[in-house]
């Protein structure tokens, strides 16, 4: 019932991100699990200005910035680049992460604000609507792809979203704050991953790489984002691996 047409994404940022993890536990538990994915899908708290202690920081990664570049401003110094100046792709308004990343939006609600959808087939049973997501022109924003996987009924299974960020440090409040991510140990040096674990089996993910080349003078493109998060009832679309949860320092 929807057109499928051609996506545009312009890159704004790079992502930053810190490996995290929630353990469920070993035993049973599904109706707990339902209640608390109840109380927090669709809650609309907004993300929070620090992730919580003892959690990994990227940034401390990165070089040296310039006078009035560093990399946790909210908003960047000097002239914006071409692209920043007008965040809104195909009619595409700016929005805050945490109003992008819910589970009780409906089909209706995406057309109804996005000029172009993608629609994207899905091998478990489930209709996929991809956009471009330019969640603003600071260096904790996001831009790039984003997915909301529905089933039959019109209700959200999966978000998922590929894309950049300058500053992580939102998108990691939002997911362990909202929906319960944990960090966990990765294998590679210059990446966090964040992930919620069930039965000690990874069921949704957000991982976080430190881009190949890091400028200054490209404060948004510093990360690169990939980030799943499925409904407890439905298994991540690929394998996916980590160590032993991140312990607090």
């Amino acid at each position: 019932m929807f057109k499928r047409s051609v996506l545009l994404v312009g890159a704004l940022a790079a992502a930053v991100g810190v490996p995290m993890l929630l353990s469920g536990g070993e035993g049973g538990g599904g109706p707990m699990l339902s209640r608390l994915w109840k109380s927090i899908a669709g809650d609309g708290t907004p993300a929070a200005t620090a992730p919580p202690a003892g959690t990994p920081n990227p940034l401390s990664r990165l070089p040296p910035q310039p006078p009035g570049q560093s990399p946790n401003s909210q908003t960047p110094s000097g002239p914006l680049p071409p692209e920043m100046l007008g965040p809104r792709i195909d009619g595409h308004p700016v929005m805050d992460i945490g109003e992008a990343f819910r589970f009780d939006v409906t089909p209706a609600w995406i057309v109804g604000r996005w000029a172009r959808v993608t629609t994207v087939a899905s091998g478990a049973n489930m209709q996929g609507f991809r956009i471009p997501l330019v969640t603003g022109p600071s260096e904790h924003d996001l831009a790039g792809s984003l997915t909301y996987y529905f089933n039959a009924k019109d209700e959200v299974q999966r978000i998922t979203f590929v894309g950049t960020t300058g500053d992580p440090t939102a998108l990691v409040n939002l997911v362990t704050k909202r929906f319960r991510f944990a960090a966990v140990q990765s294998a590679m040096p210059n990446e966090w991953l964040y992930q919620i674990r069930w039965h000690n089996q990874p069921r949704s993910e957000l991982r976080l790489r430190l881009s190949d080349v890091v400028r200054a003078d490209a404060p948004y493109r510093r990360f690169d984002v990939d980030l799943e998060i499925n409904h407890p009832d439905v298994p991540p679309s690929r394998p996916l691996t980590g160590g032993s949860p991140l312990k607090a320092r």
